[in-house]
């Protein structure tokens, strides 16, 4: 690890005059120096210097290529009108939450396949409902059984002071460190 470099007046005036000046690019002037270019990158953005604007970037009181064009990006027949959604009552197989399950479509939102035909035997049901095979696919009334919100919470929480539960919590400290070290997402 190199040792932390205190910059004086003097270097950052002869950094703000290679790189703004002279349009030395960072390298150069950490060569100058003899540090490693993100050093004087980081001075670069601490002093806040911007060099230039971006070329991409509207200028003021530029207009758009396509203000006031209609139909620029192809024809209005090729693009999504929401026409394509399946009719009221249509049943779909598909992957939902990372399994396979029966959905169907009404008044254009989709909702879970048992959720409707349980719903439809007993209409003041406020819980969950379950798959007593265990079969997501199978949704005939006879398979289906509701349960309250805090009856399923408990059904799927680990009790405290199990050996799964020590291991659950091992195994999220090792994700969280390998995650600090590389620096990953999730």
């Amino acid at each position: 690890m190199s040792k932390r470099r205190i910059w004086s007046d003097w270097n950052r005036i002869t950094v703000y005059q290679m790189y703004i000046e002279e349009d030395k690019p960072a390298k150069e002037i950490a060569e100058y120096f003899k540090v490693c270019p993100t050093k004087i990158k980081n001075l670069i953005h601490r002093m806040g210097i911007k060099k230039g604007k971006n070329k991409s970037c509207f200028k003021k009181g530029q207009k758009a290529w396509n203000k006031g064009l209609k139909g620029v990006n192809g024809f209005s027949s090729t693009r999504f009108d929401g026409s394509n959604k399946y009719p009221d009552g249509t049943v779909v197989t598909c992957k939902w939450d990372g399994t396979l399950k029966k959905l169907i479509y009404i008044k254009g939102k989709r909702i879970p396949y048992h959720r409707y035909v349980y719903l439809k035997a007993n209409p003041d049901f406020k819980g969950v409902v379950k798959f007593k095979d265990g079969n997501y696919l199978n949704c005939e009334l006879s398979n289906l059984y509701g349960i309250s919100r805090a009856e399923n919470m408990l059904k799927n929480s680990v009790p405290s002071g199990t050996a799964r539960k020590k291991s659950i919590q091992i195994r999220a400290g090792m994700n969280r460190r390998l995650r600090r070290k590389y620096e990953l997402k999730g």
